[in-house]
Order: structure tokens, then C-alpha cells, then sequence
């Protein structure tokens, strides 16, 4: 929201600048005034075009890319995203073989609802600019195929089995962010309890039926209060651990980092997460993976900062 409305402070500040009646003043002794405020007028237009654009478009945004035979996914991780995924699949004439996906993560469970569905279609899974958290966790791994360019980040910081994710659970909801659902959500580098929308309620009911495990007591005692939330969280945590045996995956992908020699730096709490080397990734059954342009980088993407690296001993 902070980016959004900088966009529109400087939109107006140069707007105004076009109208101020010192532009004029400055600029007409080199006789490029109407050539200059062309321009401008121009360069506003086209500005003010992009932020109308970045404010409006939708989030995630999922389309066909019939000519490379490919979905193009962009944005947040979410049941909303999972339903434009599905349908847009449903809707090509000839099924896309692959999924090109940037994401800084969101929903886990949205995220593992995505990965069966690349699994389910045999979809290869694509990385140019980034993949995190919940897309790092749960889409990178269920591709066949998995396609990084050089400086692709594929970045994780944590899941529903990480040690102190009952802490973060109950600890927003004292804060008052609580719904009267406990849903797991990594976005940035804390996990919290989020609202979802009645779209995506009926889309959890129907692939991740509780029968009431997630369901809130309404004037709970603390203890029943921890007990519910531990019911809960025992019930994601079950959900996550089958998607990674289907995979054949070491359900500790997400988590590595936290542990051993890594868990000082993750407990520092500044960074916005970790990244495996290819061969630890193959090590934990994330296999198939190939670069383009031969070596893969992560610290050459623009937006590489506050990342650590993890090694496996194997």
C-alpha cells in the first residue's frame, strides 16, 4: 500500500510540475518549450497509465500463453489463484505442459491445493524471477520438469511443521488478528492467522475437510484455547506431510534452516529466508531441475538480500 500511494504522490507531483507556471519561465529561452511540454505530456500519460495499472490489476494474475504453450502465474499464492489456475487450464484447447510462475508465497494450504493440480497435470514449473515461500514449498517441488533462469530465487522460511508455529498461531490471535478459522499463512517472514474470503472457504471446505478441527471456540479458556489451535495445526501439518510423501520429497524442505548450525541465523529473525543448492534439493527428492545459462546464481537477482544459504551433509 506504501508503494501504491508513492506512485500517486509522484503521478501528482508531476502533474503539477506540467501546470506550474515557472515550467514555462525555465525552459522558454532555449525555444523547446512546446517540443519539451510534448514530452512531458507524454511521459505523464504513459506514467499515469502504469499506475493505473499497478493499482488495478488483479492479484494473482493468471493467464494462457497459447503461443509457448504455457500458464503465466503471477502474484500471490491463494485459493483465488488456485481457481484461476484450474479454470484457465479447463479452458485452453490444447493443455499447457508448464506453469511460469512468480511469487513471494501466501496461502500453504492454497499452495499445496496448486501443487497437486501441477502434479495432477504432469506440468513442468518454470522460475525466472522468483518463488517463495509457499510457491518455494509447495509448486517448485510438484513440477516434472523444474526450469530456473540463472538468477531465479527459489527462497523458504519455514511451514506448518516448524517448531514454533503453534507460538505464532496463538500469538495473533491475541493481537486480535484471529477469524473464527486458524489458517496457517506464511507471508513475509511470520507465519499469522488470516480472514479468507467466502470463495475461498467453500474451496477449503471441499479439498481440506476438518470436520470442525479448525473451527475456533467462541469464550475459550486458554488452555482450551491452545488445545484447539494444537488440534488444528496437527490437522495442516498432516495435509503437508502427505503432499511431500506423494512426492517423495523430505517433508523437511521447508525447514532446514531453522535447524542445527542454521537455527542461530534464522532466530536472529532478519532475514526473509534461506535457499538450497541444486544438489541438497535433489538430495531431498527435488528433482529434474535444470538452469538456463548452465549455472545458477541466486545472488545475482536484484532482490537478493537478507537470504542465507543452506547446505546439507550427505
Amino acid at each position: 500500500m506504501r508503494g501504491k500511494l508513492s506512485a500517486l504522490f509522484l503521478l501528482a507531483r508531476l502533474i503539477f510540475i506540467y501546470t506550474d507556471k515557472s515550467f514555462e519561465r525555465y525552459f522558454k529561452p532555449f525555444n523547446l518549450l512546446k517540443l519539451l511540454k510534448t514530452i512531458v505530456v507524454f511521459c505523464v500519460t504513459l506514467f499515469a497509465l502504469s499506475v493505473v495499472y499497478f493499482l488495478l490489476r488483479p492479484d494473482p494474475s493468471v493467464t494462457l500463453l497459447s503461443s509457448k504453450d504455457q500458464i503465466r502465474y503471477t502474484g500471490q499464492i491463494s485459493f483465488e489463484g488456485y481457481q484461476k489456475l484450474e479454470d484457465t487450464y479447463k479452458s485452453a484447447n490444447v493443455k499447457p505442459k508448464s506453469i511460469r510462475i512468480n511469487s513471494d508465497g501466501g496461502d500453504g494450504l492454497a499452495g499445496i491445493l496448486i501443487g497437486r493440480f501441477v502434479r495432477d497435470n504432469n506440468m513442468d514449473v518454470i522460475v525466472k524471477r522468483r518463488c517463495v515461500s509457499a510457491c518455494a514449498n509447495y509448486v517448485f517441488p510438484a513440477g516434472n520438469k523444474k526450469t530456473l533462469h540463472k538468477d531465479a530465487l527459489v527462497i523458504f522460511h519455514g511451514g506448518f511443521a516448524q517448531e514454533n508455529m503453534l507460538d505464532k498461531l496463538l500469538d495473533s490471535h491475541h493481537a486480535g488478528n484471529a477469524s473464527n478459522d486458524y489458517v496457517d499463512a506464511n507471508a513475509g517472514k511470520e507465519a499469522r492467522l488470516m480472514k479468507y474470503d467466502s470463495q475461498s472457504k467453500l474451496l477449503l471446505k471441499h479439498y481440506f475437510p476438518d470436520d470442525g478441527a479448525c473451527k475456533k471456540p467462541k469464550k475459550a479458556t486458554k488452555n482450551e484455547l491452545v488445545a484447539s489451535a494444537l488440534k488444528c495445526l496437527t490437522f495442516r501439518r498432516n495435509i503437508e506431510r502427505e503432499f511431500y510423501m506423494q512426492l517423495r520429497v523430505d517433508p523437511m524442505l521447508p525447514l532446514y534452516g531453522q535447524k542445527g548450525k542454521y537455527e542461530t541465523t534464522y532466530k536472529q529473525y532478519n532475514h526473509i529466508g534461506f535457499y538450497y543448492e541444486i544438489a541438497s534439493l535433489e538430495h531431498m527428492g527435488v528433482s529434474n531441475i535444470h538452469v538456463i545459462g548452465k549455472e545458477w546464481i541466486p545472488s545475482k537477482n536484484r532482490l537478493f538480500k537478507n537470504i542465507y544459504k543452506v547446505g546439507l551433509d550427505f
